[in-house]
């Protein structure tokens, strides 16, 4: 198994170095994927998965999926004729475990809104030791109480489409999940050419001093690039990422995310995504996303 990107990937860039791993590989860092050079074909390799689906074979954790990639062609001119199909394939055949929106009790959202702010509060609190001692024993008698049942990991949340389909996004996802405090949240919706989201960060995802860490700003493009692939009816996972930022993307502040699909080559999917704030774009992201064989 290959080394985690800590090992032998460096932060996105368009002229990245081959990297010896501890295993004797080589490895080319490549925005949030890294290519390795283990065979005739090259192989994409991701530390765990952004989107929604996985095949069953992969297990939970620190495993890492590698798909080999086609070479392109020297005729390769990007296509996007696939169209949307009416049917995203069900993560029940992947294994996954499926729950739906009303398996999900309305105190679940109040819960994770709640938690959402007290991190933000423990982040930017100057309370006294006496407070910080109190909250933190209630903090914890908490979690004992909420850890008694969990549910499994990668759980997929169904939601219902007004064509009767279904959309599937992964319940705890760190930038979008339903349940997941942690994520800002992005709120997804769908638009005749991509998908769009508007969030507002809280100081949570400071990076500079009232700013946007770059990481999140990654983060969340990588999350609508792949939504927007997905929403094509072209489910994959992410091959390659590159981000530009073009501005500081700023805290406390109404954004607007866009993606679409923008060509497609046999498994690959081409798409690009934006940022912006008052108008004006932060950042700008393109992916290669590789599509899944669907069981069966």
């Amino acid at each position: 198994m290959p080394p985690g990107p800590e090992a032998c990937c460096a932060p996105g860039r368009r002229n990245a170095r081959w990297r010896e791993s501890p295993d004797g590989g080589k490895y080319r860092s490549r925005g949030a994927g890294y290519t390795r050079s283990v065979g005739p074909a090259p192989v994409i390799a991701e530390a765990g998965w952004s989107h929604w689906l996985l095949p069953s074979n992969i297990r939970f954790g620190a495993k890492f999926l590698a798909t080999p990639v086609p070479e392109r062609s020297d005729e390769s001119l990007m296509s996007v004729d696939a169209a949307p199909v009416s049917e995203l394939p069900d993560p029940r055949d992947f294994g996954l475990p499926v729950v739906t929106e009303d398996d999900l009790p309305d105190e679940l959202g109040t819960l994770v809104a709640r938690v959402h702010d007290l991190v933000d509060a423990v982040a930017h609190t100057e309370a006294g030791s006496a407070e910080l001692a109190q909250a933190s024993a209630t903090v914890h008698e908490l979690t004992e109480r909420l850890n008694v049942k969990r549910r499994d990991i990668g759980a997929m949340l169904e939601r219902p489409r007004s064509d009767g389909g279904a959309d599937y996004e992964t319940l705890t996802n760190v930038v979008s999940g339903r349940s997941n405090p942690a994520a800002p949240p992005l709120v997804l919706e769908h638009t005749d050419d991509g998908v769009r989201a508007r969030v507002t960060l809280n100081g949570t995802y400071q990076g500079p001093p009232g700013l946007a860490h770059g990481g999140w700003v990654a983060a969340m493009l990588d999350q609508v690039l792949g939504s927007a692939s997905a929403a094509a009816g072209m489910v994959g996972l992410t091959a390659n990422l590159d981000v530009n930022y073009r501005n500081p993307t700023p805290l406390n502040a109404p954004l607007e995310l866009t993606a679409r699909v923008t060509g497609t080559e046999r498994r690959k999917v081409f798409v690009s995504a934006e940022i912006r704030h008052n108008g004006e774009v932060t950042a700008e992201g393109t992916a290669v996303m590789v599509r899944l064989d669907v069981p069966g």
